[in-house]
C-alpha cells in the first residue's frame, strides 16, 4: 500500500523568459515564443508532446545560422544557393550545398571564439538531396576534433570518433518532421588549449568513412542544411538564430509554485462587474488569486462588493472549469475538447494521480535542473482482459480511469529525495470528443507495507429513490464513494514511521494505491475511517485500513 500526500496547486506560478525562444510544434515546425510565452515542445517525426521547455541561458556563437551563402561561412570546392528549400519551420530558407570537385575539402566551415578546455556542442539541421551522408565536426584546424558521419535516410550514426588530443562524445541525431530533416549533434572537449574552434559539414559517400572521408566529387552530391549552432555544453538546446552577431536566449525561470500554464479557457461565464446590475439566477466567474469560482446571483440588482465576500446577494456554485480538477473531489470534472495540457511548478514530487480520467492517451513528462528526466505515455484504451469471442465483438471497450504513476523520482539522477525545481507537464487527449479529469494529485509518495491478500473495494451510492403512493419509483442518480478495506505488513523496524504518518495524515485526503502498477480499482482519493497496527510476530506486523474516498 502506498500513499501520495498531495501537494497544494496554487495558482502563483509562472515561467519567465527575458528574450523570445525557438520550440517545436504541434505542427512539428520549429517556432518561435514571443517573450515570457512557454513552450510547449512536441516531437517532430511522431508529432506526440514532449512537455514544457525549461531550460539554462544559451549562446549561438556562429554567425549566419542559417545563411550558409554569407561569407562567413567558408566554403571549399562548393556552391551554395540560398533559400532554394523548403526549413524547417515551414519556411523556404534552406539552402543547398553542392560539392563541385573531389577534393578533400569541407563543404562549410566556421571558426568561433570559445574557452579553452570547455565542451562544446555543433548542431545542424540536414536533409539528403543526392547524398543520404554527411558529417559534421569540431576541430581546432590541425586534425585535433572530433566528428561524426550521419545516414540521413536512416537517421543512424554510422561512426563517431576522436581525434588527436581531442575528446569526442558520441553524436546524436534527433528525429526530423515527415519532411525529412533531422538535427544532427556533436560534441567534445577539443585540445584544450585552443581558444579557436572551427565548425563543418561535409557531404560524404562512403559508408564508414574516417575523419578524411571520401567524396562524391560531382555536382550532384548535395545536402541541404539549415539553422547551425554552436554552444557551450555536452547537449544542444533550443535554436537560437543569428545573423552579424552571436545571440543569447535567455534562461526559462519559473517564480512562484504551482499552476504556470494550461490549454484549457478560463471562460465559464463572463467575469464580475461592480456595475452590472444581476436578476437572480445570473452566473459569473472570479479569477482572481486563489477564488476561480463560479457565482450564482441570489437578490436583484448590483452591489459593489465581490462575490466570495458577499453571501447576501450570491452563491458560489462551484470551481471554474480550468480548476476543477484541484477542488478535492474527484465529481468536479474539468471537461474540454480534445485534448488539455497542463504545467506545474509542482515542488518537490515524485508521486502523480490522475483520477476519474475520460481519455485515450496520458503524457507526463517532468524537467528538473534543465533536464528531461521523466518521460512516459500511456494508452487508455482496451487494457480490459477479453474472456471470449462474444466479448471482443459485443462488449463495449472500457478506458482506464484512474492512473498513478509512482516513480516520477529518477534516484540514479540525482539520488535526492524528489526534485525541487522540477515542472510538470500533463496531457490527457482522445481523437474526438471531450475529455475529462477529476482530479490531479501531485506529491511525495510513501510505502505502507505489502497490501495483502483479500482486499475489499466497494463504493457508497448517494443517489436517491423515492417511491410515491402509486408505486411510482424515481431515481435521482447523483455522486459515489469509494470504499477500500486492506490489511498491508509492514516489517517491525517501520511500525513508527507508519504510527506517525497515519497520526500526521488524519483527515487529510490521500491517494491510497493499493495495488501499484495492478488494480485501478484499488486506487482510492480519500481519507481514513479507522487504522490499526498488531504486531503479529518479532518480524512483521499487519496494518488494517478502512478508507473512505471522496465524492
Amino acid at each position: 500500500m502506498k500513499i501520495i500526500r498531495p501537494n497544494t496547486v496554487l495558482d502563483t506560478g509562472a515561467m519567465t523568459r527575458g528574450s523570445t525562444g525557438t520550440f517545436v510544434g504541434s505542427n512539428g515546425l520549429v517556432q518561435t515564443a514571443a517573450i515570457d510565452a512557454i513552450r510547449i515542445n512536441y516531437n517532430p517525426l511522431t508529432l506526440a508532446i514532449t512537455g514544457a521547455l525549461k531550460e539554462a541561458a544559451a549562446t549561438n556563437r556562429l554567425l549566419y545560422s542559417e545563411q550558409f551563402d554569407d561569407a562567413a561561412w567558408t566554403k571549399a570546392s562548393t556552391t551554395v544557393t540560398a533559400n532554394s528549400a523548403a526549413s524547417p519551420d515551414g519556411a523556404t530558407t534552406a539552402d543547398t550545398i553542392v560539392e563541385v570537385a573531389a577534393t578533400a575539402a569541407h563543404l562549410a566551415s566556421q571558426n568561433v571564439t570559445i574557452t579553452a578546455g570547455t565542451t562544446n556542442t555543433f548542431s545542424v539541421y540536414a536533409k539528403a538531396g543526392v547524398s543520404t551522408r554527411v558529417q559534421i565536426f569540431i576541430d581546432d584546424g590541425s586534425g585535433n576534433g572530433c566528428h561524426a558521419t550521419f545516414n540521413l535516410t536512416a537517421g543512424t550514426v554510422t561512426q563517431s570518433a576522436n581525434m588527436g588530443t581531442g575528446t569526442g562524445v558520441v553524436a546524436t541525431i534527433v528525429a526530423g518532421a515527415v519532411t525529412a530533416w533531422w538535427e544532427l549533434t556533436i560534441s567534445g572537449v577539443i585540445a584544450p588549449a585552443s581558444t579557436t574552434l572551427r565548425h563543418g559539414i561535409v557531404c560524404v559517400n562512403s559508408a564508414t568513412p574516417g575523419f578524411s572521408p571520401s567524396y562524391l566529387g560531382v555536382v550532384t552530391n548535395t545536402v541541404f542544411v539549415w539553422g547551425a549552432q554552436s554552444e557551450t555544453g555536452a547537449a544542444a538546446t533550443s535554436y537560437i538564430p543569428t545573423t552579424t552577431a552571436a545571440v543569447t536566449r535567455s534562461a526559462d525561470v519559473v517564480t512562484g509554485s504551482g499552476l504556470v500554464y494550461t490549454s484549457v479557457p478560463e471562460a465559464d461565464f463572463a467575469l464580475w462587474e461592480a456595475a452590472t446590475a444581476y436578476v437572480v439566477g445570473n452566473r459569473v466567474i472570479r479569477t482572481v488569486a486563489g477564488t476561480h469560482s463560479i457565482y450564482q446571483r441570489l437578490v436583484n440588482g448590483t452591489t459593489a462588493t465581490a462575490p466570495e465576500s458577499d453571501v447576501v446577494n450570491w452563491v458560489r456554485i462551484a470551481p471554474t472549469n480550468r480548476w476543477g480538477m484541484f477542488d478535492q473531489s474527484v465529481s468536479t470534472l474539468t471537461t474540454v475538447a480534445t485534448s488539455m495540457t497542463y504545467v506545474l511548478a509542482a515542488g518537490r514530487v515524485n508521486g502523480l494521480a490522475l483520477l476519474a480520467l475520460d481519455a485515450e492517451k496520458v503524457t507526463i513528462s517532468m524537467t528538473a535542473n534543465s533536464t528531461i528526466v521523466y518521460s512516459a505515455s500511456l494508452d487508455l484504451v482496451g487494457n480490459n482482459a477479453v474472456g471470449d469471442w462474444y466479448q471482443y465483438f459485443y462488449e463495449p471497450v472500457y478506458s482506464v480511469t484512474d492512473v498513478v504513476v509512482l516513480n516520477l523520482l529518477d534516484a540514479a539522477l540525482l539520488n535526492i529525495p524528489a526534485y525541487g525545481d522540477g515542472v510538470l507537464t500533463v496531457t490527457i487527449s482522445k481523437a474526438s470528443g471531450n475529455v475529462a479529469l477529476g482530479a490531479l494529485v501531485v506529491g511525495l509518495v510513501a510505502d505502507l507495507g505489502d497490501t495483502q491478500y483479500q482486499p475489499t473495494v466497494s463504493i457508497t451510492d448517494y443517489s436517491k429513490k423515492a417511491t410515491d403512493a402509486f408505486g411510482t419509483t424515481v431515481i435521482t442518480k447523483l455522486n459515489y464513494s469509494k470504499r477500500l478495506s486492506a490489511s498491508t505488513s509492514v516489517k517491525n523496524t517501520a511500525i513508527d514511521n507508519v504510527a506517525n504518518l497515519m497520526a500526521q495524515y488524519r483527515s487529510t485526503p490521500l491517494v491510497w494505491v493499493g495495488a501499484d502498477n495492478l488494480y485501478t480499482s484499488l486506487i482510492v482519493y480519500g481519507f481514513y475511517k479507522d487504522w490499526g497496527i498488531t504486531v503479529d510476530n518479532s518480524t512483521f506486523s499487519t496494518l488494517k485500513l478502512e478508507i473512505e474516498g471522496l465524492t
